[in-house]
């Protein structure tokens, strides 16, 4: 009887699950909030506030219990407030790929445009490029790529819920009458028009 009830305490005991609870380090359970909802390494980094050319995503990595972390949030982006915060950073995204201007991180020296690549990787506007052409003899930038902006506004607008409708249905209600019904309408002799008061003051 007594191994029976030490059982089922053992039942009812909370099992505590790996990586539940939030880490000690601000820095640390900021990272690994970031990089549970999906963002790479470095922008990881860079969106909790660190100093992501200093490699320190890569210490983040290599903990355990960092890890375990993002395991766990991973695990329960099915609730309503991960879904939430997905969507939010989605548009948010998605909006700096829409409004985002390179020409923030342009000058003009000699007559020619240069583009600032440092301050542009460090910008919120370096996700948005997609592409880089490097010369391969001196591995200079000599073209630069970005995502689509009016893709971006279609996105935004469909999930906002602003995009047009295609078609516009009319519904109109319509009395089905015989043709019994339908004759004595034809025949129904027509109501004079009232004369017109031409002694208004109007």
């Amino acid at each position: 009887m007594s191994s029976e009830i030490v059982e089922s305490s053992e039942i009812e005991r909370p099992v505590t699950a790996p990586g539940s609870k939030p880490l000690r380090s601000q820095k640390e359970e900021n990272y690994a909030q970031q990089r549970a909802f999906g963002y790479r390494q470095r922008e990881a980094a860079r969106r909790a506030g660190l100093n992501d050319y200093t490699g320190i995503f890569a210490k983040y990595e290599r903990k355990p219990r960092v890890q375990r972390r993002i395991t766990f949030l991973r695990g329960i982006d099915y609730t309503n407030e991960f879904f939430v915060e997905k969507r939010r950073q989605i548009e948010e995204r998605l909006e700096v790929v829409a409004f985002g201007s390179l020409f923030e991180h342009i000058k003009v020296v000699d007559g020619r445009p240069v583009i600032d690549y440092d301050g542009l990787a460090q910008s919120d506007l370096g996700v948005t490029v997609s592409d880089l052409k490097i010369d391969k003899d001196s591995g200079r930038v000599v073209g630069i790529g970005r995502d689509n902006a009016l893709g971006a506004i279609q996105q935004l607008r469909d999930m906002r819920g602003l995009k047009a409708p295609d078609h516009v249905k009319l519904s109109v209600a319509v009395e089905t009458l015989s043709d019994e019904d339908l004759m004595k309408v034809i025949n129904q002799p027509a109501q004079p028009l009232a004369a017109p008061n031409f002694d208004s003051e109007d």
